[in-house]
């Protein structure tokens, strides 16, 4: 266990006790330290992840990783789960973020969802798991959905399925930050101050 390092950095060998799968120095082999995790709820527009491990949201307050434990029912889906802020889960504060265009399977049209339903999506062409109900059609109701392809791409690279693939690059982003964050640190210890 001492030559372990943090699953995202590959560098750090001080890690953080998460609170939501009990990821600890003492009991994983996975591994994560602070800043890779602060990063990664920073890469967030709402400021919460996904634990990299167990999937579980999470946040940073005060310098302490916490989880995001509050249910009630979601005033966008409408079912009950994990309310994050403005009476929304999670997933409903994403979708609301970054409302995609998605393609009926019954119907073909296109409706803009306030849900992340690309997470129900095996891959990026086929159509999800989950429903939602359609108001483009006229007999449609509850229905499948898949992302359009042109939308594909803004999907944020910190919620992209593992099922897709693109998790390590989205790792190696973190990587790339932490490094020069890690430079910027560096050079200005041992840096002098230029007055014009």
């Amino acid at each position: 266990m001492d030559d372990l390092t943090c699953a995202i950095c590959l560098d750090s060998t001080t890690f953080v006790d998460m609170p939501c799968c009990g990821a600890t120095s003492k009991s994983s082999t996975v591994q994560f330290c602070f800043e890779c995790i602060q990063t990664i709820t920073q890469m967030d527009a709402l400021k919460v992840c996904a634990c990299p491990r167990c999937r579980k949201f999470v946040a940073v307050e005060s310098e302490k990783i916490v989880l995001r434990e509050r249910t009630g029912k979601c005033n966008c889906c409408l079912q009950q789960h994990v309310i994050v802020a403005r009476g929304r889960c999670q997933k409903c504060l994403l979708g609301s973020n970054y409302a995609f265009r998605y393609q009926c399977d019954k119907c073909d049209r296109i409706q803009r969802i306030p849900h992340p339903m690309w997470l129900y999506q095996p891959s990026p062409t086929s159509y999800g798991g989950a429903t939602w109900a359609c108001h483009a059609g006229q007999s449609c109701e509850y229905t499948h959905w898949r992302i359009l392809t042109d939308d594909v791409g803004r999907i944020p690279a910190n919620h992209v399925p593992e099922s897709w693939g693109g998790q390590e690059e989205m790792f190696e982003s973190v990587r790339i930050f932490r490094n020069q964050q890690r430079m910027r640190e560096e050079e200005g210890e041992g840096g002098f101050c230029v007055v014009s």
